[in-house]
């Protein structure tokens, strides 16, 4: 069998897969779970029961966003478009060609394979020195509004569950030190 006719097999098999899938969407996988060194997945229970004991002392270490809907730590943060809320934004700048006196928002400017800048107005490669940076903002790929603070949403890995900063639920994570008590059982051995 020649390599292309392989190839060509491969190339078959990969978009039967994606016709099979209709749209192929990416899946980001994240697994977050608590872990303390040494000890390896949090039992809660288990260090309660200490703390109750008056063997650990329990304090607020950190704070963590999680899902309202099913209490999952696995959250992706995404900015969205205030005004349609699209998530089809992209960080920009508004710059000027120098040269020329164009000004617009950075994705304008098309680039070349090598990043260079060319200006949409007089088509010329620009050189970074002759930029003038004014700002810098986030522009809709949708509605194309322009704005400094985009709007911020989480989605839940596990549920899929989509929700705003003021409906997330912060969950406390804790650290656990040995207390007096603590530490004079583990002397005791």
């Amino acid at each position: 069998m020649s390599d292309l006719s392989k190839d060509m097999k491969n190339i078959k098999e990969f978009l039967n897969k994606v016709a099979d899938a209709g749209v192929l969407m990416p899946d980001i996988k994240v697994s977050l779970e608590l872990q303390y060194p040494g000890i390896g997945a949090a039992d809660t229970v288990k260090l309660d029961e200490l703390v109750n004991l008056g063997l650990l002392r329990k304090k607020v270490f950190d704070r963590t966003i999680s899902c309202p809907k099913c209490g999952s730590v696995s959250i992706f943060t995404r900015y969205a478009c205030p005004s349609c809320s699209s998530i089809n934004i992209e960080k920009s700048r508004l710059i000027q060609h120098v040269d020329c006196g164009y000004t617009d928002s950075e994705v304008k400017f098309s680039k070349k394979e090598s990043s260079v800048l060319v200006c949409p107005k007089c088509g010329k490669e620009i050189d970074e020195r002759r930029l003038r940076i004014y700002a810098s903002f986030f522009e809709c790929g949708v509605c194309h509004s322009r704005t400094s603070t985009p709007s911020i949403v989480h989605k839940c890995h596990k549920c899929d569950n989509i929700f705003k900063p003021d409906e997330a639920v912060l969950k406390p994570l804790y650290s656990y030190e040995l207390t007096v008590k603590g530490l004079s059982i583990i002397k005791r051995e």
